[in-house]
């Protein structure tokens, strides 16, 4: 009797637990109260995070002098294989023309452009269209393939920009796991 007991106050216990953890909406229209999370829980288990450096310096094989620069924050849902991106650059020395995810490839090496963020190139992966042309590329692609989420986790995608002065690119930045 008092193994039941015991048993029933740990059960009465985990259920408080997990019940504090979600409260009502009070701005919830009457009789639709939606859920609240607690800042404890963590609804991006799923979501890795990525980011990139871009300069004219990572470009390979193609010597552009420009003054470029510019950054770029990924998150890949492992669950639904979907990638989204925001990048953003400034100090093209022209309009950009294209830009693309190419992989695999290290640093230092080149890979053939295989989904268009925006501009002219290979379709996007997946039903989205591609971003527009300009500062920033917001946009999410996918679903990926098998071979493309390798890449991604193994650090094998970069980001290129091309411009008209620079077609083969003139900023290109790894897509690394953030820091």
């Amino acid at each position: 009797m008092q193994k039941l007991s015991y048993l029933t106050v740990l059960v009465v216990v985990l259920a408080l637990i997990t019940g504090c953890s979600q409260r009502e909406d009070p701005t919830a229209p009457e009789g639709e109260q939606a859920l609240l999370k607690s800042d404890d829980d963590d609804d991006d288990d799923d979501g890795l995070e990525f980011e990139a450096d871009l300069s004219a310096a990572n470009v390979v094989g193609f010597a552009c002098p420009s003054p470029a620069e510019g950054e770029g924050e990924f998150s890949y849902n492992s669950v639904t294989k979907m990638l989204s991106y925001e990048i953003e650059f400034e100090d093209l020395l022209g309009a950009d023309v294209a830009a693309h995810f190419h992989l695999p490839a290290p640093p230092g090496a080149n890979a053939p452009p295989v989904i268009t963020i925006a501009g002219a190139g290979p379709p996007p992966s997946g039903p989205l269209a591609p971003s527009s042309l300009g500062s920033p590329y917001v946009g999410t692609v996918g679903p990926l393939t098998a071979g493309q989420e390798a890449a991604l986790l193994a650090g094998l995608v970069y980001v290129q920009i091309h411009t008209p002065a620079c077609g083969p690119g003139e900023l290109r930045g790894q897509v690394l796991p953030e820091d």
